[in-house]
């Protein structure tokens, strides 16, 4: 915060600053482009590892795959009522918060993670 406000001042003292802002708009803009950049190939790399997995999965487990296929199916499409899958996500939930916490204290503690 104290950064920001003393180049305030700087610029205010410089005049107009008109340049300075833009350069620095363009640096940030730029720094941006790179860092969109770098994420589309972490997520195409990504995309590509779900896929191998996906693959896989279906070599090795034809029905059980097509089986989570068609339940997600049912329930993205709308198949299941708002309070039940609300429910569902908050059990969930609550589930991955307290096995979060447990492998954290594990960690800290120095032992091997709950499972």
């Amino acid at each position: 915060m104290a950064e920001q406000r003393a180049r305030v001042r700087e610029v205010a003292d410089r005049g107009n600053g008109h340049d300075d802002s833009m350069a620095d708009l363009q640096r940030q803009a730029r720094r941006l482009t790179g860092e969109l950049s770098e994420m589309r190939g972490t997520l195409h790399a990504l995309v590509g590892d779900c896929r191998a997995v996906a693959r896989q999965q279906l070599e090795r487990q034809p029905y059980v795959v097509i089986a989570v296929a068609a339940g997600l199916g049912y329930v993205l499409g709308g198949g299941l009522p708002r309070g039940v899958v609300s429910r569902l996500l908050l059990c969930g939930g609550r589930v991955a918060l307290e096995r979060a916490i447990a492998n954290l204290a594990a960690s800290a503690a120095g032992t091997a993670p709950a499972r």
